[in-house]
């Protein structure tokens, strides 16, 4: 069983592929498949992100969304290992 992700920024894709490429970064950071991710854009409502353009989308909204993944991951790892008889318990996180 894998879960479901949805991440979220005020970026835009102009033909680009922000979409696919968030997507695709997250899915590799937590090891979910593609169609398990999804990435909203385009709300100004949404955390704030650079002008879509000079190739700056991918290095900073990307590596935003990495970060954000491996927090996730950290956190998920902390709760994994608090389960009774865990196989975690003991193990340590390495990124």
């Amino acid at each position: 069983m894998t879960g479901s992700l949805r991440l979220a920024s005020a970026t835009e894709d102009i033909g680009t592929g922000t979409y696919t490429v968030m997507a695709q970064i997250a899915a590799d950071e937590l090891g979910l498949p593609l169609e398990s991710v999804t990435f909203q854009l385009g709300d100004s409502s949404l955390p704030e992100a650079p002008v879509e353009g000079g190739s700056m989308t991918v290095s900073t909204v990307g590596s935003a969304v990495k970060a954000a993944c491996q927090k996730v991951r950290e956190k998920l790892f902390g709760a994994a290992q608090k389960v009774q008889n865990t196989p975690l318990l003991g193990a340590k996180f390495d990124m």
